[in-house]
Parts: C-alpha cells; sequence; structure tokens
C-alpha cells in the first residue's frame, strides 16, 4: 500500500512538471498543448486515487470526478497532439467522444444509484470500457505519428502515455507489484519522450496534394477501424452481461449507437475524399498529357538551339582570341575588319551586314560592309554609345537576314548585337590602354615631384647644446601642402617652421617650393617670428591671392643666450607643451594667416626656458587623424603624449624617439585623409647636460 501512495506522489510531481513546462503559453493555447493536457491527467489521477483510498466517505465521492476528467484529459491530449499537417480530428468527433465519456459515466452513476451491491462490478468494468475507448484513440494518434520506426524516441510520450492508460485498464488489484513496475516504467518513457520533444524538432517534408490525401486517408482509415472495434466490443458487453441492470443496457446501447453515428459520418465524410481522390487523378492524367507535349516542344526548341550554338561557336571562340590580343589606335580597324568577315561568313542566313563607326557630329571614320544591299528586304539597325580617340561617337550595325522564322531573325539580332558590343569593346580597350599610359606617365611626374619635396623636408635630427629638433612627415598623397624646416642661424639664433598650405596636390606643393625660397631669404634679413611672418605674407600675398590660397604657419626662435623661445603664430594649431611640471596647450597669441590681408601684422611671445620641456608643433591633419568616434582630437593626442613623454622621462629614454614612435604606431591604425607634419622641440634648461 506504501508502494501505491509513493506512485501517486509521482504522478502528483511528473503532472507538476510537465504544467510547469507551459507556463509560456497563453491561457487558450494551453488547452492544445499535449504536454500540459498530459500533467492534468495525472495531476487528476494521482488526486482521484488518494482520495480513494481516504477513510472519509465525502473524499471518496469527490474522488469519482476526478477520475473522469482524468480519461478526458487523456482524451484530449490524444486528440490534440502535434501529427502532420493534414492529420487531425475534427471538432465535431471531440464533442461526440467526449459525449460517449459522458454517456459510460453516467450510466454508471445512474445505475450505481439504483443498484448500490453492483457498485464494484460496474467500476470495474467503467475502467474497461473508458480505457479501451481511450486506447482506442492513442493507439489511432501513435499509428499515425511513426517517423520512421515505431519505437522511436519521438513517439515515447505517446507509447509511455498508453502504457500508463493500459495497466489503469486492466484490473491488477492482485498483481499491484507488477501494475507499479509497469506503471514507473510508464512515467520514464513519458519523461524521455517530453525530453526529446522539447530537443529534437521533427523535419516534416512538403507534400504535394496526392500523398497529402493518401496520408489522411490512412488516418481516416485507421480512425474508422478503431471506432468498429469500439462499436462490436459495446454489442460483445449488450449480448454477454444480459443479467445486468436495464439502466446499464440502455446506457451502453446508447454508447453503441453514438458510436454508429460517428462511423457513419466519418463513412460519408471518407467517400466525399475519395470522390476528390478519383478527380485528381483524372486531372493528373490530362496534365500529364499536356506535359508530354510541353516535353516534346522543348525538346525540338532545344534541338534548334544546339544548331543555332554549332553555328556561332566559332564566333565566340574569334571573339576570345582577339580579346588576348594587344588592340590600340593602330591596329584596331584590321581587328574590327576581321571579326566583322568572321561573322558574316558563319551567320549564314545572312545577306548583308556593315558595321560603322560614327562621331557624334555624324561623320563615319570607318566603315566596312559585305554582301549586298536589297532595297525590298527589311533592314535591322543596331546603335551602342562609344568613345572614338576621346570623342563620343556610335557604333553602327545594319545587316538584312534572309530568314522568315521570327525566333531565328530575333536570334541573329541578339547575335549582332553581341558584334556591337565587341566592337564598343575593343574600342573601349584602346582608349584604356591610352588612358592607363597616360596615368603611368602622370604617376612616374608624382612620384618625382615627390621625392622633390621631400627632399626639402629636413631628415637629420637637429642637435644643439640647449635644444634638439626633429620632423615627422606622414603624408596622405604623393605631394601634399605641408611644410616643415629649422635652420641654425648663427650660435646664438636657431629658427623653427611648420606650414599648412590649403588644398592637396601638385598646386599646394608648388606652393611649397615658393614658400621654402621666400623663407630662406627672409631669414637673411629678419631675426624675430613676427618679422618673419608679416615679411613672408607681403612676399606671398600676391601669388596666393592669384590661387584663392591661405597658409597657417607657426614660426619659433630660441636665442641661446638668453634661454629664450619667441614665438608667432599665423591661424595655426597651438603646440603641445610637456615636461616633468607640466603638461599644456601653449597659449600663443594669433595672428590670420598668410594670403588674407598683404599688410597683417603679427603678435609675439616670449617664452623663458627655465625647465627642461618638450615641444611639438603639428599640422591639423594630427587632429584630424581617424573617422567617426574614433578621431585622434586635441585633447587625446595630449593625454596620450603626455603619458608617453612621462615614461620616457621615468626610464631614462629618448624623449623625441619615444614621442616619434607613439605617432608613428597611432597613424598606422588610424584613416588618414590629410597630410601630417610634425616638428619636435626638445629643450634643456642647463647647457651642460647631455643625452645619451
Amino acid at each position: 500500500m506504501i508502494g501505491a501512495y509513493i506512485l501517486y506522489l509521482l504522478s502528483l510531481v511528473l503532472a507538476i512538471l510537465l504544467l510547469l513546462s507551459s507556463h509560456h503559453l497563453t491561457t487558450y493555447k494551453r488547452w492544445f498543448d499535449p504536454a500540459f493536457l498530459l500533467g492534468l491527467a495525472l495531476f487528476t489521477w494521482g488526486i482521484g486515487h488518494l482520495f480513494i483510498h481516504h477513510d472519509n466517505f465525502y473524499f471518496q465521492i469527490i474522488a469519482q470526478p476526478f477520475t473522469f476528467f482524468f480519461y478526458v484529459f487523456l482524451l484530449l491530449m490524444f486528440q490534440t497532439f502535434p501529427l502532420l499537417p493534414n492529420l487531425y480530428f475534427e471538432r465535431w468527433k471531440k464533442f461526440l467522444d467526449l459525449f460517449v465519456l459522458l454517456l459510460l459515466y453516467g450510466t454508471v452513476e445512474l445505475t450505481t444509484w439504483y443498484y448500490p451491491s453492483l457498485e464494484e462490478q460496474l467500476r470495474i468494468l467503467l475502467q474497461v470500457h473508458t480505457g479501451i475507448f481511450v486506447l482506442g484513440i492513442g493507439c489511432v494518434v501513435l499509428f499515425s505519428n511513426r517517423h520512421g520506426k515505431l519505437w522511436e524516441r519521438a513517439n515515447w510520450l505517446i507509447i509511455g502515455t498508453l502504457m500508463f492508460l493500459g495497466v489503469q485498464t486492466i484490473y491488477m488489484d492482485k498483481y499491484v507489484t507488477v501494475a507499479c513496475v509497469f506503471t514507473l516504467v510508464s512515467f520514464a518513457m513519458i519523461i524521455a519522450g517530453y525530453k526529446s520533444a522539447h530537443t529534437e524538432k521533427i523535419q516534416v517534408a512538403v507534400m504535394d496534394e496526392y500523398f497529402y490525401y493518401h496520408e489522411r486517408m490512412q488516418f481516416l482509415l485507421r480512425e474508422e477501424n478503431m471506432n468498429r472495434l469500439l462499436i462490436g466490443i459495446s454489442l460483445i458487453c449488450l449480448v454477454v452481461m444480459k443479467n445486468l441492470p436495464p439502466v446499464y443496457l440502455i446506457g451502453m446501447a446508447l454508447v453503441a449507437t453514438t458510436l454508429c453515428v460517428r462511423l457513419f459520418i466519418s463513412r460519408r465524410l471518407n467517400q466525399v475524399e475519395i470522390k476528390e481522390i478519383f478527380e485528381i487523378s483524372r486531372n493528373l492524367e490530362k496534365r500529364f498529357e499536356v506535359h508530354v507535349k510541353e516535353i516534346t516542344a522543348k525538346n525540338e526548341e532545344l534541338t534548334w538551339f544546339l544548331d543555332i550554338k554549332q553555328r556561332y561557336e566559332t564566333l565566340l571562340v574569334e571573339t576570345n582570341a582577339q580579346s588576348m590580343k594587344e588592340v590600340n589606335y593602330e591596329n584596331v580597324h584590321q581587328f574590327i575588319g576581321e571579326i566583322v568577315r568572321k561573322w558574316f561568313r558563319t551567320m549564314n542566313a545572312l545577306r548583308y551586314l556593315r558595321i560603322a563607326l560614327q562621331t557624334a557630329e555624324g561623320e563615319v571614320t570607318y566603315e566596312i560592309s559585305y554582301g549586298q544591299r536589297q532595297p525590298d528586304k527589311d533592314l535591322f539597325k543596331i546603335e551602342i554609345e562609344t568613345s572614338i580617340a576621346h570623342t563620343t561617337g556610335v557604333v553602327i550595325a545594319e545587316a538584312i537576314s534572309e530568314s522568315e522564322q521570327i525566333e531565328e531573325e530575333e536570334l541573329q539580332q541578339s547575335f549582332l548585337r553581341l558584334l556591337v558590343i565587341h566592337v564598343r569593346g575593343l574600342l573601349d580597350r584602346c582608349l584604356q590602354n591610352q588612358q592607363s599610359l597616360e596615368l603611368r606617365l602622370v604617376e612616374q611626374e608624382m612620384e618625382f615631384a615627390a621625392k622633390i619635396q621631400f627632399s626639402l623636408i629636413p631628415k637629420e635630427r637637429l642637435i644643439m647644446d640647449d635644444v634638439q629638433a626633429k620632423v615627422v612627415y606622414l603624408p596622405a598623397a604623393y605631394v601634399g601642402g605641408d611644410y616643415v624646416d629649422f635652420i641654425q642661424l648663427d650660435s646664438r639664433y636657431s629658427c623653427f617652421l611648420i606650414a599648412d598650405i590649403s588644398g592637396h596636390g601638385i598646386p599646394a606643393s608648388l606652393l611649397t617650393t615658393g614658400l621654402r625660397n621666400s623663407f630662406r631669404a627672409v631669414l637673411q634679413t629678419c631675426r624675430m617670428p613676427n618679422e618673419i611672418l608679416g615679411r613672408l605674407n607681403y612676399l606671398m600675398y600676391d601669388d596666393l591671392s592669384k590661387t584663392r590660397s591661405f597658409i597657417t604657419m607657426i614660426v619659433a626662435v630660441y636665442d641661446a643666450q638668453q634661454k629664450t623661445l619667441w614665438t608667432s603664430r599665423a591661424g595655426h594649431p597651438e603646440p603641445y607643451y610637456f615636461s616633468v611640471s607640466k603638461t599644456q596647450i601653449l597659449p600663443c597669441s594669433n595672428g590670420m594667416g598668410l594670403g588674407f590681408n598683404k599688410f597683417a601684422v603679427y603678435p609675439q611671445d616670449e617664452w623663458k626656458v627655465e625647465e627642461d620641456f618638450t615641444l611639438l608643433m603639428y599640422t591639423d591633419g594630427l587632429i584630424n587623424l581617424g573617422e567617426d568616434d574614433r578621431v585622434m582630437y586635441s585633447g587625446r593626442w595630449q593625454s596620450t603624449l603626455a603619458d608617453t613623454y612621462a615614461d620616457a622621462e621615468r626610464d631614462g629614454h629618448d624623449r623625441i624617439e619615444a614621442i616619434e614612435q607613439k605617432i608613428w604606431t597611432v597613424a598606422r591604425k588610424m584613416q588618414q585623409d590629410d597630410d601630417i607634419s610634425i616638428l619636435i622641440l626638445d629643450f634643456k634648461a642647463a647647457a651642460d647636460r647631455k643625452r645619451d
């Protein structure tokens, strides 16, 4: 008895697990979820049996509705089990099946009311009748759900449920241990089948209408045979159990009648579907005949295309052969003549073919024709625009065909279009080859200009007692508009300059050369940076105005005797200042760029060299490096280079080299759209401090 109670509790636990698995579904959809319905069935079975074994009479009375709902939920579980899309129980069948269950229970309850002495016998018969009825529905679902072998894990949920229901159907009070073992096995199969159904999704093949009806008829025949079996069992019960009360016999007769009505309606509906299958078969024969005719027509068309292929295959071979040859404006007419002659001889249906090259003004620069033009024949003409010797023109093709078949004439027009396209391709290749030659010449000139400009930028480090200077140059193209220079004027003065000319390419590069010459000339007479900027602006104003250009610049002059640095700025970004005590953007006074006002005056700042520091002057390409949110704006560079300066100072490394390597490392990872020029100046407060 203890084993039975443990079994009831296990059923409740399993029921709760199955019910919780459907918590994500809406209330309406849960009633179509087999796991939810099976959980309700196991829950009502466990509660019902616990109440039956209770000593209280009222609990025993309440147990009967739980047993009824156990079979109702099992029936609904089988009827809503997901099968192939075309296999399902119609709604009227579900209502009739529920009505049969209600008749069985109503018959037993009514008979027990009048004949209490027969209660135990009637309960056993009810258990057998309802069990067989629900087992029949379950077997139909099982044999309709076969995906391969019957005992695959996809079917274990149904098989476990049927095994559990079979144990309840067979009255096994004398073999309680055997019943418990089979019930536990069924629980294990239910759990395994449920897990397999959630982890393995069954792939349902797309069915045509014939296979659809075949599977549907198999399902209906299984259901019909199940219905006959149930009717037979009901009639046997009526014949064998004549000693039972009339009330029970009348109820069983109603059950048998309901099953007969179900069978009758099912047969009528099956006959309708059989007629549909016969109609589909007749339509299949008609469609097969049409399909055979279509295949025959396609075979004839394919034969014609194969003949066309053999005739025009040589044309494609000749075209491919010409594409491998070197073509230019000197031999292109020869190539056109060869390909036109080959096409005319191969296209047997053509009686006249003319190819002409015509400019946009209507002048014919080249033409070739074969055959004789007949005025009484239709002439089809094709024109395609192209480039003829650096000017716009058209390739014209005219042809006359003697073929009377529309399909062949259309095909000849298509191949004639291919001929025109090939002629245009020859002309395009001439133009491309000419442009490639010109482009190579331009690239050579640009490379030579880049070498000249690069030679103007100081490559070696300037080393003096108090200051060292190094240039870092990262061009965005062959030539650019950045200019960096430094000159030691004498033992006292040194001048440093960095400039950015508006624009890119050769115009900016030419202005760079002019700026260098002017800068070197101005240094002969000027020493202070504001004088240098004013003089450079005056000398270059006319050239900048004509080209609508301008120059931003910063000039620094260092006085080694007074340990003083003078700076003057013309619209250029302020330099970075790095030292042990502070890191900042040096607040230099600003003036307008060169080329805006011929008589502009530029302010000048004076800075005492009282500590070791590094000054970094740069063009705006440095702070425009990168794209989107990765742009290295001024604040990011200041933070990055400040850390680099601090690390080099702490480790005793060369500060200029450390900053230069950091800039190169960052620049290689970023998108560069503008030239980058950087002048790194490293100052020492004491003249006797030497660097390694």
